[in-house]
């Protein structure tokens, strides 16, 4: 129990610091999703809502985190605020990481702004999106540190 405690703590700090200078329902609600989306494994919000074992019927939860989700727009603050919680890890000569990918959804047809793309997994053409990811190699962690993702479609401009 100790160490479950400890774990929920840590994602509690960590949401905090995502959150900072957000609205109380919006810091509630990132860090329903953060720990939501690491106990189950999964993102789909019956799932997260499963996972955060709250008192009330699992229908009103996910309509909660739901309309929570709809109506958050601060993602700048959000981005900004993850930066500042990296920013110990930037170093002014580090290994600087940058993947252009793509996401493929090969039966997808009413995604929005669907488009053809290079499915480097399979060398052919797919419909889909490219996605634009830089990264932090840390000496520190030893793992990547990612700073900018941004899915996008060919189909637009």
């Amino acid at each position: 129990p100790t160490d479950i405690y400890q774990v929920k703590r840590d994602f509690f700090q960590f949401s905090q610091k995502l959150a900072q200078g957000l609205a109380k329902p919006d810091q509630k609600f990132i860090f329903d999703m953060v720990f939501g989306i690491v106990k189950s494994r999964s993102p789909l919000l019956s799932d997260i809502a499963r996972a955060l074992e709250e008192d009330t019927r699992l229908l009103y939860t996910v309509k909660r985190l739901s309309n929570r989700g709809a109506d958050f727009d601060d993602f700048q603050g959000l981005h900004q605020n993850y930066l500042q919680s990296i920013q110990s890890h930037l170093q002014e000569d580090m290994l600087v990481i940058v993947d252009n990918s793509d996401i493929t959804k090969p039966f997808g047809e009413q995604f929005e702004a669907l488009a053809r793309v290079h499915d480097g997994s399979r060398d052919g053409i797919e419909k889909g999106y490219m996605s634009a990811n830089i990264a932090i190699a840390s000496p520190r962690t030893k793992h990547p540190i990612p700073i900018y993702s941004h899915l996008f479609s060919a189909a637009e401009e």
